[in-house]
């Protein structure tokens, strides 16, 4: 890697890239948690994992500055109070300079080990489908057992990463979108919208609609 290069590598690799490569070099960590939210919120989900080791990119100058900036902005941001939303965002743009790579979505699958992870992604592909453990069995190859083994080690459950993505998904969709509640409900995989009613106030303590009035307020005088 030599000056103006930008990389992108797994974090298992990074002390052994940093000790053989002579030029000092910015460094930013990115955790599972982001990568899987940029993953989500750009639905850049790939059907299936590559297995590049690195994605190495030379980025226009203006774009290099750009990155190095934000990087800079993280490194000094490590323990201050800026809002979560705020960070997301710069690791996003980060992120994105990567993205004209075509094994990038697949690179950012293979970096998230947490099992729990992987199935959230999966399922958020689509969303409305009426996912069974079975259907991510056969997806990742694996025994229904398995799967119930490892996710009870990363103390969680297929029904709970189920409801977790739907529920992320039903908020995002009424905070970016003006989709009913009918139809939400429907994408997020609820055939009955009295239930997913019930299920998003246990959830979030609001109803949709009471939600819904929160985020827009201007529907109020319509």
């Amino acid at each position: 890697m030599v000056p103006g290069e930008a990389l992108l590598i797994p974090s298992r690799l990074k002390e052994h890239f940093l000790k053989h490569n002579r030029y000092k070099q910015k460094t930013v960590d990115i955790t599972e948690d982001v990568v899987s939210r940029y993953l989500y919120i750009t639905q850049q989900i790939p059907s299936k994992v590559c297995r590049e080791r690195l994605i190495l990119i030379k980025p226009s100058p203006k774009t290099h500055d750009l990155l190095s900036t934000l990087m800079s902005v993280l490194v000094k941001d490590k323990g201050m109070n800026t809002s979560p939303c705020l960070r997301d965002m710069i690791y996003f743009l980060c992120l994105s300079v990567f993205s004209h790579d075509e094994n990038f979505p697949g690179f950012l699958m293979g970096c998230i080990i947490n099992l729990s992870g992987k199935i959230g992604l999966l399922i958020s592909k689509d969303i409305s489908k009426n996912w069974r453990l079975y259907d991510v069995a056969d997806k990742f190859n694996m025994s229904e057992s398995s799967i119930k083994k490892k996710l009870k080690e990363e103390d969680t459950c297929f029904s709970k990463i189920l409801l977790d993505t739907r529920m992320a998904t039903a908020k995002r969709l009424l905070e970016l979108t003006n989709c009913n509640i009918n139809s939400i409900s429907y994408q997020c995989g609820y055939q009955k919208v009295s239930y997913f009613i019930r299920i998003f106030k246990q959830y979030f303590g609001t109803t949709p609609g009471q939600f819904n009035m929160q985020e827009h307020p201007a529907e109020r005088n319509k």
